[in-house]
């Protein structure tokens, strides 16, 4: 594809063959178009070295001779343009799935991915735990990536499948959208064949400023329907009155007494047993808002017409997904890793634990730095009164200082029942020390993300089995 057939409003200079469209100067190779919001002539002169031909920008700036200068009112908005003109052939050979919601999200997706997977089809992942294609995982800093980094591991995805002659009529794209992700255009112009809302409490506030906002940013997924496409939305999601209403196709509802509902007989430590569609099934996945997840992977499952006559064995078969609610009894205590750190997810998870197997928990979290400080009091306020022993541990800190933020997260408790312990190594380590046999150990906020620890990277799962078995 030639530039002035991405480009029909613009005088071209040079009509080159593009080669690939980049966000980021050291993305570029001959032929390439770079979108640019840096004025640095740093960037600017690597990306021509590199073999760049055009430069979008929104200012005026100096290049090369042979390359074209595009200037447009919004840089975010034109890129993904060009790139959906530029990938139109591919992506609309895709089934795409959108998910969003504050917790949930990772486990539905993933669910998905796996069934499809399972029933041997074309299926492509992005989300919080990386791009995931044929049976690889390539990581991402975002759960959402930049727009460009979505099309080009599509475009990878089929020519490599289109090589290998593994192409099918059926392919698969499914997206995790965060609010951030949504809002700072990283799914413009990718329209939707399903989309679904798991469920929405307060999040992000670091970004948003207040829930309205947030609220308001996930639902800026409805510009990414078609007139046909599928919206399921949680029917225990405290704002499905108002996306059900602002919502401009039909919407389906999935949760307790639903359009597609499900009925929890029992949930513990061995697994689930569930109701769903007036089916009954069992599975070693633990924690009952983990139904909600399945129910709604269920849900796009069937409303797509794929084959669920695997799935009651799928499912049979399913554990929790990696850093969501993972279990493991080591040397007689019985210790659980969860990514949860939002308030609403610290109250689910632990609520299950209280509810379903014991009130005795030792407890090790943080919070995020330059993140939502709201959430901070609520979280410390809350755990402290519903768990036996806490150790507050950094959480990624980034620049912001752990005395402010566990000053933050301190604030609205009463009396000293906590422990700070800044080295979250050392944090755990203290936890499971100090535990008795069959004593829960629950650690929050991390799930498979890794810790810098002395100069080298940890989960929380490799601290575990490091402390138990130095």
């Amino acid at each position: 594809m030639r530039v002035s057939k991405l480009f029909k409003d613009q005088k071209i200079l040079n009509n080159h063959v593009v080669s690939k469209i980049c966000e980021y100067s050291y993305e570029c190779i001959l032929n390439s178009v770079l979108f640019i919001k840096s004025q640095n002539i740093d960037y600017i002169n690597e990306a021509i070295k590199l073999g760049c031909k055009t430069i979008v920008s929104e200012k005026v700036i100096s290049v090369g001779e042979d390359v074209n200068l595009i200037i447009v009112k919004n840089v975010s908005k034109s890129l993904s343009k060009v790139l959906y003109l530029f990938n139109k052939k591919i992506i609309e050979k895709f089934k795409v799935i959108m998910v969003t919601g504050t917790n949930g999200k990772t486990s539905t997706t993933t669910y998905l991915y796996n069934y499809l997977r399972l029933l041997e089809k074309k299926v492509l992942l992005v989300g919080s735990n990386g791009i995931m294609m044929d049976g690889l995982v390539f990581p991402t800093n975002n759960t959402t990536p930049s727009i460009s980094m979505i099309y080009n591991y599509v475009s990878k995805f089929y020519q490599n499948n289109k090589i290998l002659n593994k192409l099918s009529n059926e392919l698969y794209l499914i997206i995790e959208c965060s609010s951030q992700g949504i809002r700072g255009g990283r799914v413009r112009g990718i329209k939707a064949d399903v989309v679904l809302f798991t469920n929405i409490t307060k999040d992000h506030l670091d970004f948003h400023k207040n829930e309205s906002d947030y609220v308001l940013s996930k639902a800026l997924l409805f510009h990414n329907l078609k007139n046909n496409s599928l919206v399921f939305i949680n029917k225990e999601n405290c704002y499905y009155d108002l996306l059900e209403s602002i919502c401009p196709n039909d919407v389906i509802s999935y949760g307790v007494q639903s359009d597609i509902s499900y009925n929890i007989i029992g949930c513990n430590l061995s697994g689930s047993i569930f109701m769903l569609d007036d089916e009954l099934y069992q599975t070693k996945v633990i924690g009952d808002y983990q139904i909600e997840n399945i129910t709604a992977a269920y849900a796009i499952l069937k409303s797509l017409k794929i084959n669920l006559n695997r799935f009651k064995e799928y499912i049979l078969n399913l554990t929790n997904v990696d850093g969501r609610f993972n279990y493991f009894n080591i040397n007689n205590r019985h210790i659980i890793i969860d990514y949860g750190h939002t308030y609403n997810a610290c109250v689910r998870t632990i609520e299950f634990i209280k509810k379903n197997v014991s009130r005795n928990i030792n407890l090790v979290i943080g919070c995020g730095g330059n993140r939502d400080r709201s959430k901070r009091s609520l979280i410390g306020e809350y755990v402290v009164k519903n768990t036996k022993h806490v150790v507050f541990t950094e959480d990624n800190n980034r620049d912001e200082s752990f005395k402010d933020i566990i000053k933050d997260i301190t604030s609205k408790i009463i009396g000293e029942r906590y422990l700070v312990i800044e080295n979250r190594y050392e944090a755990i380590k203290f936890i499971i020390e100090t535990s008795r046999e069959n004593d829960y150990i629950l650690i929050m906020g991390k799930g498979i993300e890794k810790t810098n620890i002395l100069g080298t990277m940890y989960t929380d799962y490799e601290m575990v089995d490091k402390i138990i078995h130095d």
